[in-house]
C-alpha cells in the first residue's frame, strides 16, 4: 500500500467484475469473523483484519482470486497507512468465497454491505487525505455493474436465486422433538468447545469442529440443517445455551 501525504491517482481497470465480486466475498468474511448476535467486535486500532482462508481451494478459485487481485490492486493505491497486506485481503476473499459456496442462500442484505464497507474503509483500508475509498466499491457501483437489483448482484457472484417459498401441505410431518433436542445438544457441545478455547462460536468455526468430530466418528448436524430447523444460526445458539 502507498504511504505518502499525497494520494496518487487511481487508475481504474477496464474490467473490474472479478474485483467487485471479490469485495462481496471479503465483506461477507469480515462480517462472519467480527459480528456475533448483532455485536461487532473489532480488533485494536492498527491491527490487520486476519481472516483464515480455506484449505485445498479448487484451482479455478485460485485463478479467480489471482485475477481479482490484479483488478483490485490498482484500486488500493490511494490507501493510507494500514497494517493490511495483499495476503490479508486475498485470504479474506477466499474465506468469503467458501462461505457462499457452502451456503448459496447466505443472508446478506444491501444495508449490511454498506455498513461493513464503511467499517473496512475507515478501520482497515482508509484512504489518504483528499481521497475516497474505491474498494470495496460503494453499493451503487455494485448495482450499476450487476444490477439493477441487489438480488442480481448476489446471483452474479454465486448466490442462488431466491425462490418463492411455498407453504407446507397440512399433512407435512414436523421434525421430531428428539431430533431437535439432539441438534441442540450437538450445538451445546460446540459452545463448550468455543468456551474452552476462548473463541467466538462462528458458523465457519462450527464447520471445522464438526468435520473434526466426524473424523472421530461423531456426527453433528450441518449449519444449514441448524438454520432450517431453528430459523437462524443465532436462534439455534440461544436455544442451545438454555439446555
Amino acid at each position: 500500500m502507498e504511504d505518502s501525504s499525497r494520494a496518487p491517482v487511481v487508475k481504474f481497470p477496464k474490467d473490474r467484475s472479478a474485483s467487485y465480486h471479490a469485495a462481496l466475498f471479503y465483506i461477507v468474511a469480515a462480517r462472519e469473523e467480527l459480528e456475533f448476535e448483532g455485536i461487532i467486535d473489532l480488533p485494536p486500532l492498527g491491527t490487520p483484519l486476519r481472516l483464515t482462508p480455506p484449505v485445498n481451494l479448487p484451482e479455478h478459485v485460485h485463478d479467480f482470486i489471482r485475477h481479482a487481485w490484479e483488478q483490485t490492486e490498482p484500486l488500493l493505491v490511494n490507501v493510507g497507512e494500514t497494517a493490511m497486506t495483499p495476503t490479508h485481503i486475498r485470504h479474506g476473499i477466499a474465506a468469503g468465497w467458501q462461505l457462499v459456496a457452502e451456503d448459496p442462500h447466505l443472508a446478506f442484505s444491501s444495508s449490511e454491505y454498506e455498513r461493513w464497507r464503511t467499517i473496512i474503509t475507515t478501520r482497515f483500508l482508509p484512504p489518504m487525505l483528499d481521497s475516497r475509498p474505491h474498494w470495496p466499491p460503494p453499493l451503487q457501483t455494485q448495482l450499476n455493474h450487476f444490477g439493477p437489483s441487489w438480488e442480481d448482484v448476489k446471483v452474479s457472484a454465486g448466490w442462488d436465486p431466491v425462490e418463492p417459498v411455498e407453504p407446507l401441505p397440512p399433512a407435512a410431518p414436523l421434525l421430531d422433538d428428539d431430533y431437535r433436542t439432539a441438534y441442540l445438544e450437538s450445538l451445546a457441545q460446540y459452545l463448550k468447545h468455543c468456551d474452552a478455547i476462548g473463541a467466538r462460536p462462528a458458523q465457519a468455526r462450527y464447520k471445522g469442529w464438526a468435520g473434526t468430530e466426524l473424523d472421530a466418528g461423531r456426527l453433528h448436524p450441518s449449519v444449514s440443517t441448524l438454520r432450517i430447523t431453528f430459523g437462524s444460526w443465532t436462534r439455534a445458539l440461544s436455544l442451545a445455551r438454555e439446555l
